[in-house]
């Protein structure tokens, strides 16, 4: 799992709505220096639980990919409407 994933994962796990984790130090950044338990006083009446993953901004070169990528999709639905 690539390190930027894995912080996301964790932030998301330890410092979201539904708290799977403890973090130590508390705090909602993920640094290298903090460690992970599981919270054992959690409980969900729920059988299964749905966890969001926390997305971090898009940088401009991913933007412009994006954009690029969802433009050259409507070229070809254009195309086929014509």
């Amino acid at each position: 799992m690539e390190s930027k994933e894995l912080d996301r994962t964790l932030q998301s796990l330890a410092c979201g709505k539904i708290r799977v984790l403890n973090k130590n130090p508390k705090g909602r950044d993920v640094n290298p220096t903090d460690s992970f338990d599981f919270n054992e006083s959690f409980e969900n009446p729920l059988y299964r639980i749905k966890i969001n993953s926390i997305q971090l901004k898009e940088t401009v070169e991913e933007n412009k990919d994006t954009t690029e990528k969802v433009f050259s999709d409507r070229q070809y639905q254009v195309d086929a409407a014509i």
